[in-house]
């Protein structure tokens, strides 16, 4: 499966990025990973959170999820898809993994900051906290 870009895939982010603000964090519905996954869907039309959507309701069930699928951890699923590159190459777009004291997180890249999504709801970190990056072709 090749994964590309679409021509029109900033203003589609943007779309994401924007209805997810205004949509309250729910597990296996709307929570950082499938947050990331429609933004990779958004930008290539490529649903990676397939197979993930619906599956689990809280942490726990995301972690057997995960597990389910073949994966060690959240940046091992993003690995599966993407080349991981040095966070400080990561551009607009590309996918963070951000390692927390509750496990792992994603979030995308949109430029000085990082936009995640978060309990609380949609908010950013800076690119320093970044521990793993995935470029997004």
């Amino acid at each position: 499966m090749t994964i590309q870009r679409r021509d029109d895939w900033r203003p589609a982010l943007h779309e994401v990025i924007e209805t997810t603000r205004r949509a309250p964090f729910r597990w296996g519905e709307r929570d950082c990973a499938l947050f990331a996954a429609d933004c990779v869907k958004a930008m290539t039309g490529h649903d990676l959170g397939l197979g993930f959507r619906g599956g689990y309701d809280d942490a726990a069930g995301a972690m057997k999820a995960i597990r389910r699928a073949g994966f060690q951890d959240l940046p091992d699923v993003v690995a599966g898809f993407f080349e991981e590159i040095h966070p400080v190459r990561a551009g607009v777009g590309d996918i963070a993994a951000i390692e927390t004291a509750e496990g792992w997180s994603l979030g995308v890249y949109g430029g000085p900051r990082v936009t995640v999504l978060r309990p609380d709801g949609l908010g950013s970190v800076d690119r320093s906290m970044v521990t793993k990056a995935f470029r997004v072709p």
